[in-house]
């Protein structure tokens, strides 16, 4: 029987199923990916164990190519999301990631995880995935199908173990109809209502965003409140010249405070991504020794 909580797992270990991998697998396994993908264990059925797979596979491939901002966002979210598949949650609808995108908001991150689980053309039939792919452009991009078989219920309700994915002949490519519907719908919708209405996402990291959101929110009450006929005699209070000298003095001071903090974090990042490299081509290197020995022993 499988673990249904969401608990924190133990472990990262992956269990031993006894199925045949390539080596391609092997320095997946080798490249300590626990901390991101923490969610696979000896209880955990074979889906389960192919989609953690495909996530380090998937992750090792195009994590090149991200900014550091992309980077410390996709850790600070990934070990949350909990990628186990049972047989109630084999569809994005049903699946927890997708629950969650669906009523608290979807990030780039949600996005990745069930693009690898369940393809392109599945996310871009959710009603979040327009407001994404304008955020995200990149999110229209064609892709690998997704790991999870329109049949999983069966395969786990039977207990197999020999299954594994199918190998994808072509990439998808999202449902551009599906988008364009959507956005219409919400352009209608903007122009019945043309105030803003969005809220910050729950699963945002960043707190400028909900900042952003409040400062709207509180022009348009001000607006409302305003009595413009009066306006133009009004005379707005004005702050002291030295009152505004201090307050400048302080975001000078603010400032380079944060752009020493700015640089260290980078630094930081940058000398990561190096040890990072550096594990990654030492596991690389300690599978082909692995190989060549079994060669020449004849196994």
């Amino acid at each position: 029987m499988e673990v249904w909580d969401d608990e924190w797992p133990s472990g990262s270990e992956e269990s031993n199923t006894g199925v045949t991998i390539d080596p391609q697998e092997s320095i997946e396994d080798a490249v300590d990916l626990g901390h991101l993908f923490p969610w696979v264990n000896h209880q955990s059925n074979v889906i389960t164990r192919h989609v953690g797979q495909a996530l380090k596979r998937a992750y090792l491939e195009e994590s090149k190519t991200w900014s550091w901002e992309m980077s410390l966002e996709f850790r600070h979210t990934a070990r949350t999301l909990n990628f186990s598949v049972y047989a109630q949650t084999g569809s994005i609808t049903s699946h927890r990631i997708g629950k969650n995108a669906r009523k608290k908001g979807a990030t780039w991150v949600h996005f990745w995880f069930l693009r690898v689980m369940f393809g392109p053309r599945a996310c871009s039939r959710q009603h979040w995935f327009a407001e994404l792919a304008q955020e995200h452009p990149w999110v229209l991009s064609e892709a690998p199908g997704g790991v999870v078989p329109s049949n999983a219920k069966s395969i786990i309700e039977s207990g197999r173990e020999d299954w594994v994915p199918a190998t994808p002949q072509n990439r998808e490519k999202p449902d551009v109809l599906a988008v364009a519907s959507t956005t219409k719908r919400e352009a209608a919708e903007s122009t019945s209502n043309p105030r803003p209405s969005k809220t910050p996402r729950a699963s945002t990291p960043y707190p400028q965003e909900a900042g952003r959101a409040s400062d709207e929110a509180d022009v348009w009450a001000q607006l409302d409140a305003a009595e413009f006929s009066e306006a133009l005699h009004v005379r707005s209070p004005s702050k002291s010249d030295e009152e505004l000298e201090k307050l400048k003095e302080k975001h000078e001071a603010l400032q380079l405070a944060h752009e020493a903090l700015w640089e260290k974090h980078k630094a930081l990042e940058e000398k990561q991504r190096r040890q990072e490299e550096k594990l990654e081509k030492l596991c690389t290197r300690l599978v082909q020794i692995g190989n060549l020995v079994k060669h020449q022993n004849g196994l």
